[in-house]
């Protein structure tokens, strides 16, 4: 297997590392252990920054953070769970940690997650040279040129020590177990700008923010953007999610989330709400004026583009498209909870693992359905659906 050039970082505390990315309409960032926005002065770094600040180079923001929640139940009904939240970035409370993980065991150490505490980065232009310089014979002329292309992290160690497959890559020379950019293979991409990055639950031991058993989980976690001038594409960061049980254990009735804090300038004076037609979580400002952007007042949204496959054959549309069990099936959103940043009994901060999972399956804290009741004690509408299932090792 040929490994070219991976720039892997030593020796790098296990504090996460943070990556900034974003255009000429907005600049935001992402940290080795998957959040998101988090501006690092907030999680005690020196860098400046804001969480997802629009317009770019301002010190106005449309959302401070965002993350991934997920749980899932083992066979004996023990819940397991992930969740990036609130809860700080730097130290050890947290649920997520660089790096992959060993597959059947889940296990890491503190050099692998060393290793992997960074992101790599490409740009379309970058890459454009290369595709270029190669096209016109065939070779790699100036292998300098392309720092990022040629230390693609298309393959790398576990904790194990084994040589697994990474960040994806297009293969061109019809050897897909290597990467070998001399002969054309290069990372595949999306946009015109790419951060890769790779995260587990497990590698924090005992001390989680959750206090629940880890799921095993890896993630490979591909952000991009794209400069579009006038395009609304150029005011949207794409996040794409491969999620894998590392475990050797199948996890049922597994929920994936989205938790997403949006402040749009002031954080006091915004209302959410959902068009579950787009699968689209929105926010807006309550007033028609706002201590930070004035009376121009944006608005941003969280979208599910694609959701995870839909088991085959459960006889359910999964996608709402009006057909059932069709080949290539995906989830479309299946619930939306707009909690309080309170301690309030129904709709406020999730204070044990159990509320989490309560919030994923569309419930309140009790875990009771949310109900329509604005027809003032009518039958109501509940909210909640089947959502993703099992999660195979």
């Amino acid at each position: 297997m040929l490994l070219t050039g991976l720039p892997f970082l030593q020796g790098q505390s296990l504090d996460p590392h943070y990556a900034p990315i974003g255009n000429s309409a907005f600049q935001t960032g992402v940290w080795s252990s998957g959040h998101l926005f988090l501006p690092p002065w907030l999680a005690g770094d020196t860098l400046s920054g804001e969480g997802f600040a629009y317009p770019a180079d301002s010190a106005s923001a449309t959302a401070l953070m965002a993350g991934l929640w997920i749980g899932g139940l083992d066979a004996s009904g023990q819940l397991h769970l992930s969740v990036q939240d609130h809860h700080v970035v730097q130290g050890t409370g947290r649920d997520f940690w660089p790096g992959p993980l060993t597959a059947g065991t889940a296990a890491t150490d503190s050099a692998t997650m060393a290793l992997y505490n960074q992101h790599w980065r490409l740009t379309r232009s970058e890459l454009d040279a290369f595709l270029t310089d190669f096209a016109d014979n065939g070779i790699i002329d100036s292998p300098q040129l392309y720092p990022q292309v040629m230390g693609w992290p298309a393959f790398g160690p576990d904790a194990s020590g084994q040589v697994v497959a990474l960040a994806p890559f297009v293969d061109m020379d019809g050897d897909p177990g290597s990467y070998d950019p001399m002969a054309g293979d290069h990372p595949r991409m999306w946009g015109s700008e790419m951060l890769w990055g790779i995260s587990n639950d497990t590698g924090g031991g005992g001390a989680r923010h959750t206090a629940a058993p880890a799921l095993g989980l890896e993630v490979q976690q591909t952000l991009f953007v794209m400069e579009c001038d006038t395009s609304p594409l150029s005011q949207a960061l794409f996040v794409r999610y491969e999620l894998i049980n590392r475990s050797n254990q199948t996890l049922q009735d597994v929920r994936i989330g989205m938790w997403t804090d949006p402040d749009i300038g002031q954080a006091t004076n915004d209302f959410v709400g959902v068009d579950t037609s787009r699968s689209l979580m929105y926010a807006y400002n309550g007033t028609p004026s706002d201590p930070v952007y004035g009376q121009a007042l944006p608005a941003m949204g969280v979208g599910l583009l694609q959701g995870p496959l839909a088991p085959a054959g459960d006889g359910l549309d999964n996608d709402r498209d009006g057909q059932v069990d069709e080949t290539g099936e995906r989830y479309h959103l299946t619930h939306f909870v707009g909690h309080l940043n309170d301690f309030s009994t129904y709709l406020g901060n999730p204070l044990s693992p159990d509320a989490y999972y309560a919030y994923l399956h569309g419930n309140d804290l009790t875990g009771s359905p949310l109900v329509d009741n604005y027809s003032n004690g009518g039958a109501g509408t509940g909210l909640s659906s089947d959502g993703p299932g099992p999660s195979l090792p």
